[in-house]
């Protein structure tokens, strides 16, 4: 009995797939892969698939603007550039704001903080 409950505890560890874990959170180069954070407002109530259809092009427009920040201010090379959109990897939204990060394809290093 013992064996067959912790098979299913096993079973639904790996059908739940896989999460946006904090170790995901971050903004900045690996891999190759630029990644950045934008977030804004979420007055309408938005959640689900229902954001990412609504917000999908708001959220790559500010994913956009923030890499090329980014890469204006010297915290991130770039070469040739960005590409023109990023992948939106994840999207969450509370009653009061919605989040994403984006991920952008490029060949980067970064670039070492000057005061440190």
């Amino acid at each position: 009995m013992k064996a067959a409950a912790a098979m299913l505890v096993v079973l639904a560890f790996f059908s739940c797939g896989k999460k946006f874990s904090v170790r995901d959170r971050y903004e900045g180069v690996k891999d190759g892969v630029l990644r950045v954070h934008v977030r804004t407002g979420n007055p309408q109530g938005y959640d689900g698939e229902e954001a990412r259809a609504a917000l999908g092009d708001e959220f790559k427009k500010k994913g956009r603007e923030r890499a090329m920040m980014l890469v204006a201010a010297g915290r991130i090379e770039a070469e040739p550039g960005l590409p023109r959109e990023g992948t939106i990897v994840h999207l969450r939204c509370d009653d009061e704001r919605c989040e994403a990060f984006l991920d952008f394809r490029i060949r980067a290093r970064k670039v070492e903080s000057q005061g440190k």
